[in-house]
């Protein structure tokens, strides 16, 4: 099972008919490096951002995998 966090901050970008990007700002709970990563959310899972959601992320310092939680 993969150790979670919250994200520090997310930015949704503009929406379009394929999805949109979302800029994440979030600290890995395995070594504690602040981390970055920018995900395409596809147009079919838009009301999962409207509502919070998670995504699956792998530190780009120690390569441990982690859920974000963004809410």
């Amino acid at each position: 099972m993969s150790k979670g966090t919250i994200a520090k901050s997310y930015k949704v970008g503009d929406k379009d008919e394929t999805g949109v990007f979302v800029d994440l700002n979030f600290i890995c709970p395995h070594c504690d490096f602040e981390d970055y990563k920018m995900i395409l959310v596809r147009a079919k899972d838009f009301d999962e951002i409207d509502n919070g959601f998670e995504t699956d992320q792998e530190c780009y310092h120690c390569g441990k995998d982690m859920i974000v939680q963004c809410r």
